[in-house]
């Protein structure tokens, strides 16, 4: 089964373009066991009698997020300055590499 885990964690390296050695695998596969193992030991834990929260915390919410500003700088790059920068570009597009299968 390890091998199967293995070939799944390379294909995933591969559909992302990563070039992955088996010194990196046997790392991730060694973490992949220490997680499994923390989480079976969290499965034996009795919570039978521990009353269940509707949130993690149950202190009121507090907004810590900015408020939005507009920005209107980037309006003013005038298109041939962003093809220039493009690594290549056709007409009106900058063009990239295929990243999806």
């Amino acid at each position: 089964m390890k091998s199967n885990i293995k070939e799944e964690l390379k294909e995933i390296a591969l559909s992302l373009m990563f070039k992955i050695d088996d010194k990196v695998l046997d790392d991730i596969m060694e973490l992949w066991t220490d997680l499994n193992t923390r989480i079976e030991w969290l499965k034996e834990i009795d919570t039978s009698n521990v009353e269940p929260l509707s949130h993690i915390n149950e202190n009121r919410f507090i907004d810590f997020l900015r408020d939005d500003v507009e920005d209107n700088s980037l309006v003013s790059i005038k298109k041939h300055d962003l093809l220039s920068n493009a690594a290549d570009y056709d007409e009106n597009y900058i063009l990239t590499n295929k990243v999806v299968k």
